[in-house]
């Protein structure tokens, strides 16, 4: 049986907002962050690139994030009930699709800020 604790549920579903509040509160202001920010070739390429695509990864990334955490409320109390009821192959598949409409989900981010640069 797959062992999920209540704790590790609730850090997964903050972890979007917490990323998005840290770029709306403290946005990267220069270029050479090695760590921090949103980070492409072209948003490097300039400090004008770098600014702009900033506060557009912030919004956009608040904007479908925010619907992604009213959803995994909902995903949230279905793995409970796998758990309770013990069917660990739905849990699983469960844990697995999540993990891939997350990814896919920053991947469509990243690809739409990506494009509205030079």
């Amino acid at each position: 049986m797959i062992q999920r604790g209540k704790a590790y549920d609730i850090i997964t579903m903050q972890s979007d907002e917490c990323i998005d509040r840290a770029f709306i509160f403290e946005c990267p202001t220069t270029t050479n962050q090695l760590f921090f920010g949103f980070r492409s070739r072209k948003a490097m390429k300039n400090q004008e690139n770098w600014d702009r695509v900033q506060k557009l990864f912030a919004e956009l990334f608040e904007k479908v994030f925010r619907y992604t955490l009213m959803v995994s409320v909902v995903i949230f109390a279905m793995d409970i009930a796998f758990l309770i009821v013990g069917y660990d192959n739905l849990l699983l598949t469960s844990v697995i699709s999540q993990a891939i409409i997350l990814f896919v989900l920053y991947f469509a981010v990243y690809w739409h800020v990506n494009r509205q640069l030079n």
